[in-house]
């Protein structure tokens, strides 16, 4: 496995690239002797993570570099804590050289939402579609702020679409592409009637492709008192994340939609993960 070098050197003078297929062991860390004190080892070092990188972002603002730096700290910290990372599909994402995309993907745990921008940064500046909570949260509200995140409440589905519509636009228009989890809460069990259509409709009228996403986060659990604060699983160590190839714009959005569904379905079944109803059922 080849090894990143400093964050600097690696978006700077793009010295670095992910491998096609990353496979990212665990890093022994002492805390691993039990499942409590992995999970408050794990926990301590994100909120360390966050206190810091919301200071800087708070000073300076936004930066590419120093985005790519906090995450890949977070993959790091989840790697001590037991975690093997399996990366597939990112040779979809170097032949969109650069071209805006809108990725869609299911959503387990706030976990793909601290590692995976180390992974895009390598290709791109993502912008992402958040629960409008997540922003006024303490240290990463802040964060999220300064990045420009899309923020949604899911209560009121007409309000969402809208503000989706027209920042997702606004910032596909200027390069960055969306990531978005069209579910209606972080959920293990893959539900397909909760999977809606927001992301494709984004991608239809800003005339961009889409690349589905496929994830396995249940190695860190929601938290039962603070939800994103949650204990380790050490039975569900290997993390997952599979890209696929992008659908066109020239494919109708009900199309595009099945097509996202199904590329999510397979690779779950192949996890071993559950799912709660099957895309011919819609």
């Amino acid at each position: 496995m080849t090894r990143p070098p400093s964050p600097s050197n690696h978006l700077l003078g793009s010295q670095y690239q992910w491998a096609d297929h990353e496979d990212l062991p665990p890093i022994r860390s002492f805390w691993n002797f039990s499942h409590l004190t992995s999970s408050l080892a794990y926990n301590a070092r994100l909120i360390r993570t966050l206190i810091v990188a919301a200071h800087a972002y708070k000073r300076h603002g936004h930066s590419r570099e120093y985005f790519w730096r906090a995450s890949y700290q977070q993959m790091t910290h989840i790697r001590r804590a037991g975690a093997h990372i399996e990366i597939e599909g990112l040779e979809h994402l170097r032949a969109m050289n650069g071209q805006p995309v809108v990725f869609i993907g299911n959503h387990m745990s706030l976990l793909e939402t601290f590692i995976m921008p180390c992974i895009l940064l390598s290709f791109y500046d993502p912008i992402y579609v958040v629960k409008e909570s997540l922003k006024n949260m303490p240290f990463l509200g802040i964060i999220l702020q300064k990045q420009d995140a899309i923020a949604v409440g899911r209560s009121n589905p007409r309000d969402d679409l809208k503000a989706v519509m027209t920042q997702g636009q606004e910032q596909l228009a200027k390069g960055k592409p969306i990531v978005i989890f069209p579910q209606s809460t972080r959920k293990v069990a893959f539900d397909v009637h909760n999977f809606n259509t927001i992301g494709v409709k984004l991608a239809a009228k800003a005339n961009v492709p889409i690349i589905p996403l496929a994830l396995r986060t249940d190695f860190l659990q929601n938290g039962k008192i603070v939800k994103d604060l949650g204990a380790i699983n050490p039975e569900k160590p290997t993390i997952h994340f599979a890209f696929g190839e992008p659908i066109p714009p020239t494919v109708s959005s009900k199309e595009a939609h099945e097509q996202v569904i199904q590329f999510i379905e397979n690779h779950l079944r192949e996890w071993g993960v559950p799912i709660e109803a099957s895309a011919q059922n819609q």
